[in-house]
C-alpha cells in the first residue's frame, strides 16, 4: 500500500517536473507570425519590452488601434505614447484589469464593443498559454475571431517567474476539466 502510494507520488512528480521543462521549450518556440494585419493590437501589461512591442506593431501597420489592457497609469502613459509619437486617438485604456482573467474580460468586452474580428495578442512568451487559455473563455476559437499570438520573449531566463506562471496555467487547465 505504501510502495503504491509511493509510486502515485513519484510519478505526478515526475510528471509535473516534465511538464515544467516542456513548458519552458513551449513558451521559447512560439513563432511570430509578421503577415497578418489585425483589426486591433491587444497589450497586457506587465513591462515596458510589452508596450514597446505594440508601439512597434503599430508603427508597422500591424493594426490601426492599440488597446493597453490593465492600465494602472494613463497619464504616465499617454506622455509614454506621445513621446514615441503614438496618436491618442489609435490607442484605447483598459483601466479595470490587475489580473489576467480581469485582462481576458477588458480584451472580450474591448472586442465586442469595437465589433472586431481579429487582433494580435502581445504578452510575454511564458504568460502568453495562460493569456490565451482565459482569453478563448470567453472568445472562443470557433466564435470566427482571429487571436494571433504575438510573444515578447524575455531579455533573460527567469526560472522561478517561469515556473509560477507553469503553476498558474496547470490551475486553469484544471480548473477549465471541471467545469
Amino acid at each position: 500500500m505504501i510502495r503504491s502510494i509511493a509510486l502515485v507520488i513519484l510519478t505526478t512528480l515526475l510528471l509535473w517536473g516534465g511538464g515544467y521543462l516542456y513548458y519552458i521549450y513551449y513558451t521559447k518556440s512560439y513563432l511570430i507570425d509578421k503577415s497578418t494585419i489585425t483589426n486591433a493590437i491587444v497589450v497586457l501589461t506587465g513591462g515596458r519590452q510589452r508596450i514597446n512591442t505594440g508601439i512597434n506593431l503599430l508603427k508597422a501597420g500591424y493594426a490601426p488601434i492599440l488597446f493597453i489592457s490593465g492600465v494602472a497609469s494613463p497619464n504616465q502613459l499617454r506622455n509614454f505614447l506621445s513621446e514615441n509619437h503614438i496618436k491618442q486617438d489609435q490607442v484605447i485604456y483598459g483601466l479595470d484589469a490587475s489580473t489576467t482573467k480581469e485582462n481576458a474580460v477588458e480584451v472580450s468586452e474591448f472586442v465586442s464593443n469595437h465589433g472586431l474580428s481579429s487582433l494580435r495578442l502581445v504578452t510575454s512568451s511564458y504568460h502568453m498559454p495562460r493569456a490565451l487559455l482565459e482569453i478563448q473563455k470567453l472568445i472562443p476559437s470557433n466564435s470566427g475571431i482571429l487571436v494571433v499570438p504575438h510573444p515578447v520573449f524575455p531579455e533573460y531566463e527567469n526560472y522561478p517567474l517561469l515556473f509560477k506562471e507553469y503553476n498558474k496555467y496547470l490551475i486553469v487547465i484544471t480548473l477549465k476539466f471541471f467545469k
